[in-house]
């Protein structure tokens, strides 16, 4: 498991969690997701997204995930975002099976499944 974190106090506080759990399987990472995910990839079963609200960074690390190789073949890709963000913009591959709101958050569950794409 890998945890991107910009946020150099979030961060430390994951690395701090992960130690108090024993969880030695966990790699948590002090870096800006955008340049973590022009690396090369492996692939991954589940990935969780909550970028920082209202910087417009959702849509282009969804559309780095798939293009990067980032993703599994149906991998589930859970998103969290401000309440009034279109989800607009993301992968074709990519099939919406739940969403919600909680107060100013919306979040959303998709499948990759690649044979949607025409």
């Amino acid at each position: 498991m890998v945890q991107v974190e910009s946020d150099g106090q979030a961060c430390a506080a994951l690395r701090q969690n992960c130690e108090l759990l024993s969880a030695t399987r966990v790699q948590v990472r002090h870096e800006n997701v955008r340049h973590f995910l022009a690396e090369p990839s492996e692939s991954f079963e589940i990935v969780f997204l909550d970028p920082p609200f209202r910087r417009g960074w959702l849509s282009p690390s969804c559309v780095m995930l798939e293009r990067r190789g980032w993703l599994a073949e149906h991998a589930l890709i859970y998103l969290e975002a401000e309440r009034e963000l279109k989800l607009d913009g993301l992968p074709a591959a990519w099939q919406r099976i739940r969403h919600g709101e909680a107060g100013e958050v919306a979040y959303a569950l998709y499948q990759r499944n690649p044979q949607t794409i025409s």
